[in-house]
């Protein structure tokens, strides 16, 4: 599996990103090209931000995406794009490799144990909380 982090924000989004690199990075590539997998760690503060997120969701083809950071909490990214693997937030950052494993079947670390959301389920629940 190769991967490609991509991060948009803020010092946290950059030290979160950092540490998720730290966990990958065995399979980390260092441009878009050579990736099969994406992970784009995202912002929500700005709404330009946010709609070169959205821009960029959209022009990923044949990829698997999972996408993270504060944005995925404040709207639902799967209405841009049915590309989207996995969903993860701020709180969930150091499980990513947890998630990647569980869609892909690739062990990247044996000591994790997943609290990340599957995204089969990941709307479900939020429907039912907001009910």
């Amino acid at each position: 599996m190769k991967i490609y982090l991509k991060t948009y924000g803020c010092q946290s989004n950059i030290a979160d990103s950092e540490q998720l690199a730290n966990l990958l990075k065995e399979h980390l590539v260092t441009t878009e090209k050579e990736a099969d997998t994406i992970i784009i760690n995202t912002c929500g503060v700005k709404e330009k931000t946010q709609n070169r997120i959205i821009n960029y969701l959209k022009s990923i083809k044949n990829k698997k995406v999972y996408v993270g950071g504060c944005l995925t909490s404040m709207i639902d990214l799967t209405k841009y794009t049915n590309n989207i693997s996995g969903i993860f937030d701020t709180n969930t950052i150091t499980k990513v490799p947890e998630l990647i494993n569980q869609v892909h079947g690739i062990r990247i670390d044996k000591k994790q144990k997943c609290l990340c959301w599957w995204m089969s389920n990941f709307y479900d629940r939020l429907n039912k909380i907001y009910k």
